[in-house]
């Protein structure tokens, strides 16, 4: 019984959706500490205006790693098969002298 439960407790520590949460939960308490520490004339939807426009930034940014990564991929593996294709000729040339 005693290993069930511990292995549960690790399971349900190690998972993702535990770590999105804490993860989230953890971001919305450090923006509400910030929020409080702006003053009012500042204006705090202004801060949450630039809070929301520095996470699309980031997003974006990942985002088009990611397919400029798979365009990388992509054109290597174009590039392979050409190559195969030319020492395919090569050899068939060779084998036909």
């Amino acid at each position: 019984m005693r290993d069930t439960v511990a292995q549960f407790a690790k399971s349900a520590t190690e998972g993702p959706a535990t770590a999105v949460s804490v993860s989230a939960v953890t971001t919305w308490f450090n923006i509400s500490y910030l929020l409080d520490k702006i003053p009012d004339s500042i204006g705090k939807l202004a801060a949450l205006i630039g809070i929301f426009l520095s996470l699309v930034l980031i997003y974006s940014h990942i985002r088009l790693g990611r397919i400029k990564y798979k365009n990388l991929l992509l054109e290597i593996k174009i590039k392979e098969e050409k190559l195969k294709e030319c020492h395919k000729e090569i050899i068939e040339q060779k084998e036909a002298e």
